[in-house]
């Protein structure tokens, strides 16, 4: 085993890697579906897709059309299985809608939110 004393001693491609003393992984860490963790605000977003939905909800806010809006409302739908959708958002109407920001829609999350809105008087929408 070669022992590293100092920086300059790393191969080019590990010295990239490495970042206020802590390596990090050469490649991003990915889910299932491709998509990369964001972080804005410092809050972890599963994929850039719903955190521009989230800055998208911040200007609204600001321009008075949101009043707020909750993260991950979580969904009871029997037998100790829930649904997590990304937002459940307050207008200033006095609507809400429920928000699930998607890059795809795969089988399994069209059946999920069927039952979702057969249980609960909720529209998902799908972003």
């Amino acid at each position: 085993m070669t022992a590293f004393r100092k920086m300059t001693d790393l191969p080019e491609k590990y010295r990239k890697l490495v970042w206020h003393g802590k390596v990090e992984n050469a490649r991003k860490k990915l889910s299932k579906y491709h998509s990369m963790i964001t972080a804005v605000d410092d809050i972890k977003f599963h994929s850039a897709k719903e955190a521009k939905y989230y800055e998208d909800l911040k200007l609204l806010k600001k321009a008075g059309e949101v009043l707020y809006w909750i993260r991950q409302p979580m969904f009871d739908l029997g037998g100790g299985v829930t649904y997590k959708a990304d937002f459940l958002v307050f207008w200033k109407d006095g609507s809400y809608t429920v928000v699930d920001v998607k890059g795809y829609q795969t089988a399994e999350s069209k059946r999920i939110i069927k039952i979702v809105e057969a249980i609960y008087p909720i529209k998902v929408i799908l972003v």
